[in-house]
């Protein structure tokens, strides 16, 4: 395989685009996480009936209902326990070191089953912001522990932010966690589409490459790529009428029913996910017909010179 070029400006500007795109998709995936399971808590802890309590009555349990608190703690701390046990043996295991020793395992494991208890009590008691501005700040200041360098001084700045930011932004309750995982859904599959065509796996027919002759193979997979961005500006084009038409949603003036994000916000990421899906089909044309090699399939050099790497 001839060597290949370094990457030009057009290929760096996409590697960085892919980059923002991959934290997108890693902190929403996280974001989606965190949202249902606070709204899943949220229900069960307003629920008047516990169905601890009620696993608890099975087994004749006296006072079912005053023991299940202390039950489920110390369920807690031994799957804390256990939790901190196993990622100890895997460091020791793997050469590496583990994060406290195992004499404190179980006071850690009690430190943080209180953690949890104090969580759901202010999550019973107080507003909705005052809960997430609490777990920001408790997972940024462990963060900042164990950070060096620059990510400390990143994580010093970013923790009291990002708390202010949650205080004065989330609104009342938890039902919104709902609409919010939903536009996040869309824009993870759709942002997830377009990293795939940046690392050549999306869907891809190579049969062309393998019924055609070698001196045709080249413009054919260049052909077949010019026509993916064909089809993606058309959905590009039908996507922008569909946000900003006359008739489209920013029109309309639309808004979700419990965070008032507007409507348009979701169906943006269609022309954005295919305008780049295109735009990286483009570049994986230039490619071919300038380095006339027909097995690219992704638009950044750095993804085809791993896979030539992995192979």
């Amino acid at each position: 395989m001839p060597d290949r070029k370094p990457p030009s400006l057009l290929h760096r500007i996409d590697d960085a685009i892919f980059a923002v795109e991959r934290a997108f998709v890693v902190l929403s995936l996280c974001a989606m996480v965190l949202l249902v399971f606070f709204e899943v808590v949220d229900r069960r802890l307003s629920a008047p009936e516990s169905k601890l309590a009620g696993f608890l009555s099975l087994f004749h349990v006296p006072r079912a209902e005053a023991v299940a608190p202390l039950f489920g703690a110390l369920l807690l701390v031994g799957l804390f326990w256990f939790g901190f046990a196993t990622m100890r043996r895997r460091a020791e295991a793997a050469g590496g070191r583990p994060l406290f020793a195992a004499k404190l395992e179980p006071l850690v494991a009690v430190l943080a089953t209180g953690v949890l208890f104090g969580l759901g009590l202010l999550m019973m008691r107080r507003p909705s912001n005052e809960l997430y501005a609490a777990v920001w700040a408790l997972a940024g200041g462990l963060f900042a522990v164990g950070a060096k360098g620059r990510a400390r001084v990143v994580a010093a700045i970013m923790t009291p932010l990002g708390a202010a930011a949650m205080w004065l932004v989330i609104p009342e309750g938890y039902s919104w966690a709902k609409e919010v995982s939903m536009i996040l859904l869309v824009w993870t599959g759709l942002v997830g589409a377009s990293m795939a065509s940046h690392e050549g796996r999306q869907i891809d027919i190579d049969m062309g490459r393998k019924l055609f002759p070698k001196r045709l193979r080249a413009p054919v997979t260049a052909f077949a790529h010019l026509v993916a961005a064909a089809f993606s500006a058309l959905i590009v084009v039908l996507g922008v009428k569909y946000v900003f038409g006359a008739q489209g949603l920013l029109a309309l003036g639309g808004h979700m029913q419990h965070t008032g994000i507007p409507d348009w916000i979701v169906a943006v990421a269609i022309p954005y996910a295919f305008g780049m899906i295109g735009l990286r089909a483009l570049l994986v044309a230039k490619r071919v017909v300038v380095e006339r090699d027909f097995e690219i399939k992704a638009s950044s050099p750095n993804a085809v010179a791993k896979k030539l790497g992995d192979h």
